[in-house]
């Protein structure tokens, strides 16, 4: 996302969403680091933390997998007046006069432990699973209690942690985080122009410059070089070539790669395509490269 905005143009009337939803995702990420780096750090080797692992169909905020117990964290860095509505599910958030929905939390939990249960069953481990809703920080007023789930508020969750059951039998937790870890699946949603059905002609070409993020460089023999910064980098290509990846297409033609890194000719483009992708496919002038991440 934050590839998207930076290269969306202004022009584009997607852009103030493309905005908000990176702004959304990036609170939302802050939120899910504050509670797993406040678990790590006060029980250290005692269990693992996992943030935004997938389960089945389902995205998991924080799995804390302990030898007793599997703990599921579904975190929300929102401020305002909370309100956790029952019929229909649903999370609003009042804020200065203004009402926001968003997805229940509770509904999200049930489908992780549906999802969770299911995996436990099939390889046989027989763990406990704990759900909670968590709010890290102090600016969320909840305004009413989930009838289903805990609701923490900031470091509550380390005393709901320490607290939870601990049964005699107990399973080695490096043995579900690895299980976990298998089955999740690779990120589907390249190319974001198709995800979010934005026209990938309002996407800004040239390679950026690492150093002060101007684009475009200019090409100079060999290198590109920055014409705000005077930076010369070899390999500013690379960055550029990925963005194509995940905004437009993973296979790339010369003409394509020409107008995209503003080269020259198709010799140049050939040679770098060449030196970044995996494979080449057709032996034409309209043959494609593939890209990689």
């Amino acid at each position: 996302l934050s590839t998207l905005v930076k290269r969306l143009s202004h022009n584009c009337e997607q852009y103030p969403q493309m905005q908000g939803k990176l702004k959304n995702v990036e609170v939302g990420d802050y939120g899910e680091k504050y509670v797993a780096n406040l678990l790590q750090t006060t029980f250290k080797h005692q269990l693992i933390v996992l943030s935004d692992i997938s389960i089945g169909s389902t995205q998991a905020d924080c799995l804390v997998i302990t030898p007793y117990f599997c703990a599921v964290l579904e975190v929300k860095n929102v401020k305002g007046n909370i309100t956790l509505t029952q019929q229909p599910k649903q999370m609003l958030r009042e804020i200065e006069g203004k009402i926001d929905i968003f997805q229940s939390p509770e509904a999200q939990l049930e489908r992780l432990e549906i999802e969770l249960s299911r995996l436990f069953q099939q390889h046989h481990i027989q763990l406990p699973i704990f759900s909670a809703i968590v709010f890290p920080f102090h600016t969320s007023i909840i305004q009413n209690e989930s009838k289903q789930y805990p609701v923490l508020i900031g470091k509550e969750v380390l005393n709901y942690i320490h607290l939870l059951p601990r049964p005699r039998v107990c399973v080695d937790p490096q043995k579900v985080e690895t299980i976990l870890r298998k089955q999740c699946k690779p990120w589907q949603y390249f190319p974001l122009c198709e995800y979010y059905k934005v026209d990938p002609r309002f996407i800004k070409t040239g390679v950026e410059c690492r150093a002060c993020g101007t684009i475009p460089m200019i090409r100079i023999n060999r290198t590109w070089k920055c014409a705000s910064c005077d930076v010369t980098d070899q390999t500013a290509h690379v960055q550029a070539l990925k963005d194509y990846y995940m905004l437009v297409n993973k296979y790339i033609t010369t003409q394509q790669a020409m107008r995209f890194l503003h080269l020259r000719n198709r010799y140049e483009a050939i040679r770098i395509l060449k030196s970044v992708s995996i494979q080449r496919i057709g032996q034409t002038k309209s043959s494609k490269y593939e890209l990689t991440l």
